[in-house]
């Protein structure tokens, strides 16, 4: 189920997420995994999985939003009333606007080789951890060029080989191809 993101200027918040949610505890723990892999033993600081994770708890309640650093540009932010199969009228943040995707980037030609191989290699610990909706579309390139990853609270399914490799490279994306 898709948790709301709301943006300040130095901030991003999402959620809520109750303490019994498993997507809970996975936001938290993958994120941490990720980090682990990329940055500890692989070495990749340009990617960043926002280590800077904090927890703000709903007063008198077991529900949180979890916090994390805002890498786009707010100055540029436009906003667009959309809807969805989830929900209808939602005013959300216009793509590209204050941050792009890397499947948005990749459309128009934009991304580099050393990023479209820093996405791939993040993309790759997703898979091998078997968490995330991985996907160029989960990926952001914020202006100072880092290399962000979001949307570690999925779980992937048990799958044969061939499945994992269908998951790992799913279309649209020529990135992943």
């Amino acid at each position: 189920f898709k948790k709301a993101v709301y943006v300040s200027e130095k901030e991003v918040f999402k959620g809520k997420y109750e303490k019994s949610e498993k997507s809970f505890t996975n936001a938290l723990l993958f994120k941490e995994a990720i980090r682990i892999l990329e940055q500890d033993q692989m070495k990749l600081p340009q990617l960043t999985i926002d280590s800077d994770t904090r927890l703000v708890k709903l007063k008198g309640k077991d529900s949180y939003y979890i916090v994390t650093q805002n890498y786009g540009e707010c100055a540029k932010m436009r906003t667009e009333i959309t809807s969805s199969k989830l929900d209808e009228n939602v005013e959300v943040i216009k793509r590209g606007s204050m941050i792009n995707r890397a499947s948005d980037l990749e459309k128009s030609g934009e991304l580099s080789e050393p990023d479209k191989c820093l996405i791939l290699q993040h993309l790759y610990c997703c898979f091998l951890l078997g968490t995330g909706d991985y996907g160029p579309h989960n990926v952001l390139k914020a202006k100072d060029g880092r290399i962000i990853g979001v949307d570690m609270e999925e779980v992937r399914k048990e799958s044969t080989s061939q499945e994992k490799v269908c998951n790992l490279l799913k279309l649209p994306s020529k990135l992943q191809r």
